[in-house]
């Protein structure tokens, strides 16, 4: 952890190795926005670029990111979108469910799990990252440019930051892309591929710095958000809330009252981003983590429920 910008600049080149340590860790929402967040914007085609800068890890913080599983599904009882405790490694009631759901090879039952397509999502858990982000180039807003924002993304992007600190191909040299000094700015290049957004060809630049002003870079990164709050363990319902809720959307128990359990779906579907999932297929199981950086209406809805 960097209390001081002098140890955080010291550390610099020794950072990589832990990064790429917790990254492959983690291959085995915040609720609300405040104006902290920002997503990149796409033209009417579905198309859209931006160029941003991962930032080190926020004062207090121990790495650069988190990692944030959700569920946003809808049952009888209405919407049930919220974060998923397995983020901070607790048990969840719709994880349970999922399996027992598996379990039964019945076609309509996976199809509960896993979905049927963009339109219905399923009550699989939704993959995401956050991490602090300088935006260098944003052609939709300016006002943006210049600014340190909270980037919510998923799992392709991450695979382009595992990519970069830990190049497949040899002779590639490795990055560490959250270094102020010697770090890369990542363009974003954003295709509407099949009504999805598609991330494949965002590629990272040549290593920079982010500015050769010491007093700049600490400026920014003193303006930085804690991101170790996002999942800190009052964000989580407990196992008896989350399963008395399920209970209620599922109609296992009396239909739900609460604005929060009521809320209706968009009237169009989402546009998911990356890839399309699709349907249902016998070698996935139902946890296995979906890896769309998109959903942003079910999302929305959920930052209403809080």
């Amino acid at each position: 952890m960097s209390n001081s910008f002098a140890q955080l600049k010291k550390a610099s080149k020794k950072s990589l190795n832990t990064l790429v340590e917790q990254s492959e860790k983690m291959k085995s929402g915040p609720r609300g926005d405040d104006g902290t967040e920002w997503y990149p914007k796409v033209d009417k085609s579905g198309n859209g670029t931006a160029v941003i800068r991962f930032l080190p890890a926020a004062p207090g913080d121990e790495i650069p990111w988190v990692r944030m599983f959700s569920h946003a599904f809808k049952g009888k009882g209405g919407w049930y979108i919220d974060l998923c405790a397995t983020t901070i490694e607790a048990d969840c009631p719709v994880c349970t469910r999922n399996t027992e759901l598996w379990g039964t090879g019945k076609p309509e039952d996976k199809a509960v799990v896993q979905g049927t397509g963009k339109d219905n999502p399923g009550a699989k858990r939704q993959l995401k990252y956050v991490a602090n982000v300088l935006i260098i180039s944003d052609p939709s807003d300016k006002s943006n440019e210049g600014r340190v924002f909270k980037y919510k993304f998923g799992q392709k992007i991450f695979d382009k930051v595992q990519d970069a600190m830990a190049p497949e191909f040899e002779g590639d040299e490795p990055i560490n892309p959250f270094d102020f000094w010697a770090g890369a700015n990542l363009r974003l290049k954003i295709r509407n591929l099949d009504g999805y957004r598609n991330y494949n060809s965002s590629v990272f630049e040549a290593p920079s710095a982010v500015s050769e002003d010491d007093e700049e870079l600490k400026k920014i990164w003193e303006s930085q958000y804690s991101l170790s709050e996002l999942i800190a363990p009052d964000k989580f319902k407990t196992f008896a809330e989350a399963k008395a809720r399920l209970n209620r959307i599922t109609g296992a128990a009396a239909p739900a009252t609460t604005v929060e359990d009521q809320m209706q779906a968009p009237e169009s579907s989402p546009m998911a981003d990356e890839t399309a999932t699709g349907t249902a297929v016998e070698e996935t199981p139902p946890w296995s983590d979906d890896d769309d950086d998109g959903m942003k209406a079910f999302q929305e809805l959920a930052d209403q429920a809080g």
